[in-house]
């Protein structure tokens, strides 16, 4: 069943998998782990999924949706057993059979059972809650009403549980479930008097325009216009209301592209809606670009640097809703300098490049090796390697730093030799309370010699790479 779901849409011949799925069929309608197992929901749901993928739409299918209704327990769970209802199972057999017509009766009753389950911290789980549980349970309440408010309330302990490395407990199938979980949001967004730089955040319904946007933004009385820069005119298309009626340049609104959005009122707006991965082309001078699903903690410094280096992109700017000026994020010296801004949902940005380049959005947070807050320090160990008798004549080391900022000291507080073949340095890395924010990357090379010091060759690993991220 997974094989057709993960094929079929690549164009894959998918033949001999749906028959040998369909031939698996129990005579109840469902479908067991393997041949001549009994029924459960788990794989039934499945199988239907696989079907629906392949677009078979028989008896099987009807008799698949019948079993698993059949299974469903009266407050509206599913589970392997009465005292094993599963959040998960729930939002699985949900997300299934949303796709499939007269199956509303099945899915409102679990969709109830799962807002039940939905804890005080936001998330889901069963006794507190879980990466896993809640990624699933909001993509199942999505898919049946966008604008349940519990969809909210747990994008945000997803949010609050994401590492800095942008992983979910450092765990690479967890990692990929919030994902699909952080693909379903609502992103609200405040609308100021003026001018505001504003994106699409959420997935653009089919041919929505212009024309489309201005009104879902406000009437007349709300909204003076909005205006599209295509940067390889160089040249503004406006849309504005005229007696009450969407006028002007009408264009496509799309993912990732930013507009400036003329206010006569202060208002929030609310995007619902699948976060889309797109490719941005970027072309030489001013580009208007709206980031969607944008990492935690993510800012104009880290934006600079994905975007490219100081022969690439030159500046990114924010404007400031509230003082009317924009702030600046610009290379200087190969280093981001000026205001470091943080990158949001909803907003727009002023890229200016100094080359083309397509970008793909959403970016993924940067890791780094260590975040440090200002006046702080971190201490760790790492290890080199030399063979035995290379080691055996070791008397002295030597550091060579390179690239290390000015604002951050480097401190090797000891080394020492943990096998026959390791040396562990132990070591601290301190940021002075003056330092700039950003994200700092710089090199430590040891060397060792013997009692006449001669250099000790080779060694392996010897050269320590450090990123580290400097916050407030």
């Amino acid at each position: 069943a997974r094989r057709v779901d993960a094929i079929e849409p690549a164009g894959k011949d998918t033949t001999d998998d749906v028959n040998t799925l369909l031939g698996a069929q129990n005579s109840d309608g469902g479908w067991g782990f393997d041949l001549d197992y009994g029924s459960d929901v788990y794989h039934t749901t499945l199988a239907l999924s696989a079907l629906k993928t392949a677009g078979v739409s028989d008896l099987t299918v009807t008799n698949a949706i019948s079993y698993i209704a059949s299974q469903q327990y009266p407050d509206g769970s599913f589970g392997l057993a009465e005292e094993s209802k599963s959040i998960y199972l729930t939002s699985l057999v949900v997300q299934t059979l949303h796709k499939f017509s007269g199956t509303s009766s099945v899915i409102n009753s679990a969709i109830q059972w799962l807002l039940t389950k939905q804890n005080p911290d936001g998330g889901f789980g069963q006794p507190s809650s879980t990466i896993f549980e809640t990624s699933h349970a909001c993509m199942a309440l999505y898919d049946v009403d966008p604008t349940t408010p519990a969809i909210q309330d747990a994008l945000d302990y997803l949010s609050a549980n994401q590492e800095p490395n942008g992983s979910f407990a450092d765990d690479i199938y967890l990692t990929a479930v919030a994902a699909q979980g952080l693909k379903t949001a609502t992103i609200d967004t405040s609308l100021y008097a003026g001018l505001n730089l504003f994106g699409y955040q959420v997935e653009v319904p089919a041919g929505y325009t212009s024309y489309d946007m201005i009104a879902d933004l406000g009437g007349e009385d709300e909204v003076e216009k909005i205006q599209r820069y295509d940067p390889a005119t160089g040249s503004f298309e406006t849309t504005f209301y005229e007696s009450g009626v969407p006028v002007g340049d009408i264009f496509d609104i799309v993912s990732g592209e930013g507009y400036l959005v003329y206010m006569k009122v202060e208002k929030t707006v609310s995007q619902v809606g699948r976060i889309v991965s797109v490719s941005i082309q970027l072309e030489p001078g001013l580009n208007v670009v709206a980031i969607p699903c944008v990492p935690l903690g993510y800012s104009s410094y880290d934006m600079l640097r994905y975007l490219g280096s100081p022969d690439e992109v030159s500046s990114i700017q924010k404007f400031d809703k509230e003082t009317g000026a924009f702030q600046t994020t610009a290379y200087f010296d190969s280093q981001p300098s000026g205001i470091n801004f943080d990158i949001v949902n909803g907003e727009a940005y002023l890229i200016h490049m100094k080359v083309a380049k397509k970008v793909d959005f959403p970016m993924e947070a940067i890791e780094v090796d260590y975040v440090i807050s200002k006046g702080e320090s971190v201490s760790d160990s790492r290890n080199f390697q030399g063979d035995s008798d290379l080691l055996d004549q070791a008397a002295y080391y030597t550091e060579t730093q390179i690239g290390v900022p000015d604002f951050v000291t480097y401190t090797t507080t000891g080394i020492s030799r943990v096998s026959d073949t390791d040396i562990e340095v132990s070591f601290s890395i301190e940021v002075s309370s003056t330092a700039p924010e950003g994200i700092y990357e710089f090199q430590v090379e040891y060397g060792l010699l013997d009692s006449e010091n001669n250099p000790l060759e080779p060694l392996t690993n010897n050269i320590f790479s450090f990123r580290i991220k400097v916050v407030p």
